[in-house]
């Protein structure tokens, strides 16, 4: 039981107590519809929270000017975002964002006039949804924050409710049946000029790795602290477990470099990074097209 576990002092215990959560698994083309087919009060939440606080860009906010709702097949608002008339896909919060639910979107926007922006958001995206140009339709992501699906933390006004997801900019090198990967830093999106350009590698806090992707579900299989070795929780995780600990899987667990694994039968790997804004960012490398090689 939860509240009476049996001691066993043969092991140590290196985590508080935790939750354990999942996204839908499902795929859903329609953006306005859930498990019950109805609007959910979390996706007004999120309505709500675009017109009073906008999209955090590079640590600051870019509001979303002349929101208003728009009746498409996969479109459900228009707006101004910075400079540029944009259409805008809001997904129900139990939606995690297939690729295909993008496509149609983009198509509908290429036939909006004057149209150059699709911003998609979302609380959860499939791996293999990017920020890219498709003709000439930049897409964007925006990550919504969680605590918008509950009306006791949505009014929060000093939480970013969204943050504009990027992509990490990760190496990765194949020797024989072994390989390494390694996070040189990451695309972030550039309000000024409206294009992506890098970001810090100093600014990501967290990254994982599934060696072993099966193109559904991301598992960590690989977690990274880069630059934690100072704080006093990783100290007292590591002075319990000394004697037990390899060092050189210590040393590549704080770094932004990973330990040699076995290359994945799959053929496929996934990297999600965690950065200094809280942004949460995946991207997928098929080994079999070559080191370094997106999927």
């Amino acid at each position: 039981m939860v509240d009476r576990p049996e001691e066993d002092r043969d092991r140590v215990r290196v985590s508080s107590p935790f939750t354990v959560e999942s996204i839908s698994p499902d795929r859903y083309v329609d953006p306005r519809s859930n498990n019950s087919g109805k609007p959910s009060d979390s996706r007004q939440n999120v309505v709500s929270a675009l017109r009073e606080v906008g999209i955090c860009m590079d640590k600051s906010n870019v509001i979303l000017e002349d929101l208003v709702d728009y009746d498409g097949r996969m479109i459900t608002h228009t707006a101004t975002f910075n400079g540029k008339k944009a259409c805008i896909l809001v997904a129900n919060d139990d939606c995690t964002v297939p690729p295909i639910m993008v496509d149609h979107a983009v198509e509908e926007a290429a036939e909006m006039p004057s149209v150059t922006t699709l911003i998609v958001v979302a609380f959860a995206y499939e791996p293999s949804v990017r920020n890219e140009r498709r003709g000439r339709i930049d897409v964007y992501k925006a990550m919504a924050n969680m605590d918008l699906q509950a009306d006791c933390l949505r009014n929060r006004k000093d939480d970013v409710a969204f943050v504009l997801v990027g992509e990490p900019d990760v190496k990765a090198v194949i020797n024989e049946d072994k390989m390494t990967v390694e996070v040189v830093g990451y695309d972030t999106f550039d309000p000024a000029s409206g294009n992506t350009r890098p970001g810090a590698k100093d600014d990501v806090y967290c990254w994982m790795i599934d060696t072993d992707y099966d193109g559904r579900s991301f598992f960590a299989r690989r977690v990274h602290f880069p630059g934690a070795g100072k704080d006093n929780q990783i100290k007292r995780f590591y002075k319990k477990l000394e004697r037990n600990i390899d060092q050189d899987l210590w040393a590549s667990t704080l770094s932004l470099k990973s330990a040699p694994f076995k290359v994945p039968e799959s053929g496929r790997i996934a990297v999600k990074i965690i950065t200094s804004t809280h942004s949460e960012m995946t991207t997928v490398i098929d080994v079999r097209s070559g080191p370094g090689k997106r999927a």
